[in-house]
């Protein structure tokens, strides 16, 4: 690192270490900050190339040339990026554990009914409806966490309308 302190001897660099440390502190902040954008502008790059793929109708050989090549190399550089522990930590999703539960909990009863070990799967699909179902496991899985008319008739909505952002 080359130091903004020009012309003074060995002898006076000693006197002058807190302002290297000044120095050295805003390079190390400035550097983070560069490597915090840098992930987040590959994480963009990486959405734009996925949209384009999906939106564009290119050979299926320029498809999986983005996909398998392009794609695998902005992942490996945005691994590669120099985080701080702080940053890590703000880019970790927080699901809390009793959530983790609540939706775990969703996915395996609606697995059971779509692989016929539920008494629903022997109604066809087109009479059962969302008040159907909630209904349904709230009656067979009276006891587990976060399978509650109100947690359903609230988590319905929310996963309809997440797949329609992500689809």
């Amino acid at each position: 690192m080359v130091s903004t302190i020009k012309g003074k001897g060995i002898a006076n660099l000693r006197g002058d270490k807190d302002d290297l440390r000044i120095e050295l502190k805003a390079s190390e902040e400035k550097a983070n900050e560069q490597a915090f954008d840098l992930y987040f502008r590959v994480g963009e790059i990486q959405d734009e190339l996925l949209e384009h793929v999906k939106t564009r109708n290119s050979e299926p050989a320029v498809q999986a040339f983005l996909m398998d090549h392009v794609n695998h190399l902005l992942e490996d550089l945005r691994t590669r990026v120099n985080l701080t522990e702080t940053q890590r930590k703000l880019l970790e999703p927080k699901l809390h554990a009793r959530s983790e539960t609540t939706y775990l909990n969703i996915i395996a009863s609606l697995l059971k009914i779509i692989s016929g070990e539920s008494t629903l799967s022997n109604i066809p699909p087109e009479h059962v409806d969302q008040a159907t179902l909630i209904n349904h496991l709230t009656e067979t899985y009276i006891k587990c966490p976060g399978i509650s008319k109100s947690n359903l008739e609230k988590v319905f909505p929310r996963a309809k309308r997440s797949m329609l952002e992500t689809t």
